[in-house]
């Protein structure tokens, strides 16, 4: 059997400490604020799980458990500070991290004990991930603040971003990499013309091709706050079964793709096998006039952050054309 997170974390907290590692949370002193740093101060906000979570301001070794997450961080001005990150920090965001930065594993199955032995005083976890929620009350039961954070959307990253540079003091870099950001999107929403072309939004990997709706993913809440229409919403069995005779009945203005995984040949052979190897896929109206678009994964599957703008000027040019 497997034992519970906080009993697991226990017995490792007390070998660490055994071995000269982190000293237990009741004897730990504050962490020595960085040079050129103040003493830390707490911030107190609300979580995207609706807990209020207390941290130092700033934090002096922060965790992300989501690659996004570490670059959102970073963004605000955070990147001495991070001392632990998911591998897809390394890999799918190619952040310039020092070799001194832990490597906590997949996003999906992060490693408690590498994430304790990095001695955070902050974490940055997933609200969607059920890993990350896993190990909420082993982070609670040894004193290390953890945030949840839902980021799916630009508004969704502007709250984290914000709650971050509130926390690093960084006001300069929530305009920089928010609100300059934000008047991009509000450029690039306002070149909609009220047409509310409908769209098909599919995501397709080595082993599967699905069916997106306007929520949970980059791709369609963003397409949803351009104004498209995407029939997944009103056709929902399109969700559970992909009908390409459902998606010839719905004839969408536009059809969207992004590749999921590092292997694209193989998403594009699957995508293939379900749909556009088979000629009645030619006499969709979005095809024959060519537009069946391939999107950027770093942009339109991955969380964009700082790039968000770009990703809605891509978007409103393919929807609205200019």
């Amino acid at each position: 059997m497997k034992r519970p997170l906080c009993l697991l974390a226990a017995l490792l907290l007390a070998a660490l400490c055994a071995c000269g590692g982190a000293p237990s949370p009741a004897e730990s002193p504050a962490p020595a604020p960085a040079a050129g740093r103040p003493a830390a101060t707490t911030l107190t906000f609300t979580d995207d799980l609706g807990r209020e979570v207390t941290a130092p301001a700033p934090p002096q070794r922060v965790a992300a458990l989501l690659g996004s997450y570490a670059d959102v961080w970073c963004l605000a001005g955070g990147q001495d500070t991070l001392a632990a990150a998911a591998h897809d920090a390394w890999t799918d965001f190619a952040l310039d991290l020092g070799g001194d930065v832990a490597d906590l594993g997949g996003l999906l199955e992060p490693s408690l004990e590498a994430l304790i032995a990095a001695e955070p005083d902050f974490v940055l976890a997933s609200s969607n991930t059920a890993a990350h929620l896993e190990l909420q009350s082993a982070l609670e039961e040894l004193g290390i603040p953890v945030a949840y954070f839902d980021v799916n959307s630009f508004a969704d990253y502007l709250a984290m971003l914000q709650t971050c540079t509130m926390l690093t003091g960084r006001d300069d870099l929530y305009q920089q990499n928010g609100l300059d950001v934000q008047a991009q999107v509000d450029d690039a929403k306002a070149r909609a013309d009220g047409s509310a072309p409908t769209v098909l939004v599919l995501r397709a990997a080595g082993s599967s091709c699905k069916v997106k709706n306007s929520q949970g993913t980059v791709l369609g809440e963003l397409l949803a706050d351009l104004g498209a229409v995407n029939i997944a919403d009103s056709d929902t069995q399109l969700l559970e079964d992909l009908s390409l005779e459902r998606i010839l009945a719905d004839d969408p203005d536009c059809i969207f793709v992004v590749y999921q995984g590092d292997d694209e040949a193989a998403a594009r052979r699957t995508l293939e096998a379900a749909l556009t190897a088979n000629p009645a896929w030619n006499t969709l109206t979005a095809v024959q006039q060519g537009r069946f678009y391939v999107m950027d994964k770093q942009l339109f599957h991955l969380k964009p952050n700082a790039r968000w703008g770009e990703a809605y000027q891509q978007a409103a040019a393919l929807l609205y054309g200019g």
